[in-house]
């Protein structure tokens, strides 16, 4: 936190950065266990014996455990990659601010009803719950009759739109917000 003085009243108020939002793609790092066989891992973190009786030979504490860190992450590298994913949200391109004010007091209905657990908070919450659902279909299924009358002679984005339009009963719609 950042410390403000001004000249003024010679006041202190702490200002806080603000929260920065996070990219709709988002990469993480993992390691990818597809090809793992504790076996191997076993064979070959037992094939490090040398390296890990050096421990015995300092004496910081930091330096004992750089050099079990190193041993083990060089083994585990082999064994298990770091591979980096890119994690995507849902587009949703018809959710508009209302929809995601509504959304917003559905959730705060269902908080209330898991504070008070009594049956007319969780009718309220049921209804603002329908109602969502109701207006998220009905969004997107104008969407989905735009995008086909803009795009009536590309058969490929005509087939998707079907397509995801016929996915709808399937499963309820989330969208990121």
């Amino acid at each position: 936190m950042e410390s403000v003085t001004t000249r003024s009243s010679l006041l202190k108020t702490k200002a806080k950065p603000p929260n920065p939002t996070p990219p709709s793609n988002t990469d993480i790092n993992t390691r990818t266990y597809r090809n793992y066989n504790a076996e191997l891992f076993s064979r070959d973190l037992a094939n490090e014996a040398e390296s890990l009786f050096t421990i015995f030979d300092e004496s910081d504490v930091d330096s004992k455990l750089k050099i079990l860190d190193d041993v083990l992450l060089s083994v585990l590298n082999l064994h298990a990659p770091m591979k980096s994913v890119k994690i995507r949200s849902r587009p949703c391109p018809f959710v508009n601010q209302e929809i995601r004010e509504l959304m917003k007091s559905r959730d705060l209905l269902l908080k209330q009803f898991l504070w008070t657990r009594q049956n007319t908070d969780w009718q309220n919450f049921k209804e603002s719950r329908i109602r969502v659902k109701k207006i998220l279909l009905e969004a997107e299924r104008k969407h989905t009759f735009v995008e086909v009358r803009l795009h009536k002679n590309n058969l490929a984005l005509f087939g998707r739109s079907r397509q995801r339009k016929s996915s709808l009963y399937q499963k309820p719609v989330s969208c990121s917000q």
